[in-house]
């Protein structure tokens, strides 16, 4: 999220997906959201020797 510059103000991580609270000063949600998603997912699936998705479907706005 620094590397973005975003502020997060509160977050929520379910079982198959996660709530977030943030303020994005520029338009790049998409981008920024898939590289926080992958390298989540990665270190994840490292630390519980697993493999495949861990999140479910695509992110919504409101």
């Amino acid at each position: 999220m620094q590397q973005q510059h975003w502020r997060c103000y509160v977050y929520c991580l379910m079982e198959n997906h996660d709530h977030l609270v943030i303020e994005t000063p520029e338009p790049n949600l998409r981008r920024g959201l898939r590289r926080l998603h992958g390298a989540y997912s990665q270190w994840f699936n490292c630390c519980h020797q697993r493999v495949g998705h861990l999140l479910q479907g695509r992110f919504k706005t409101l």
